[in-house]
């Protein structure tokens, strides 16, 4: 696909409460860690543009509330996303189901076009991926990634293939913005 110029992707990453969802924006983002990260409430925003052969994608990445109790709110920021990170901690194995439940959840609201993968993050504590994993990306055809936003390992070839995945499904051929000129004809001017 040949695209040319700059274009946004809405991220939404889901994941429960301590998985690292705000580590991993922030490190793509900022290339910054803080150890002592606090909770999300809500959401937060935040941006990044990533340069590929067929031009500029600006991630607008919406890191959202792990805590159940924010989970209502928190999948109505799902809305328009092109992609989905579903995010759990490798070494918190508790934090699998919850992710896998948020894939399902944000399929059912975005249909299956969108891109969803899932995240084991924490690859710098422990490499083993629960089964149940690849078995649902099997199931689903979603792509799985480890990575560890401490020490950045992963991050961008994370970021890498969503921004290659959308080109090659041409997300952004339907949100091209169009130009027109507004011309004066016979020498009024026209007001729109």
């Amino acid at each position: 696909m040949k695209m040319e110029g700059s274009f946004n992707a809405k991220v939404v990453l889901l994941g429960t409460s301590r998985v690292g969802k705000t580590s991993i924006a922030t490190r793509f983002g900022m290339n910054t860690f803080d150890e002592n990260q606090t909770a999300t409430i809500g959401v937060a925003f935040l941006t990044k543009s990533y340069k590929f052969d067929e031009g500029v994608i600006s991630f607008e990445l919406w890191d959202t509330a792990g805590q159940e109790k924010f989970k209502s709110v928190t999948m109505s920021y799902v809305r328009e996303a092109k992609a989905v990170l579903c995010v759990y901690d490798l070494f918190k194995k508790g934090t699998v189901s919850p992710a896998i439940d948020y894939a399902v959840d944000a399929v059912e609201k975005l249909g299956e076009s969108t891109i969803i993968v899932m995240v084991g993050n924490k690859s710098d504590l422990c490499v083993d991926v629960p089964p149940e994993v690849y078995s649902f990306c099997q199931k689903h055809s979603y792509n799985h990634f480890e990575c560890s936003a401490k020490t950045g390992e992963g991050i961008d070839e994370i970021f890498s293939f969503l921004g290659k995945q959308l080109i090659e499904k041409k997300f952004f051929e339907k949100s091209l913005i169009r130009s027109f000129d507004i011309q004066e004809e016979n020498g009024k001017s026209k007001c729109c």
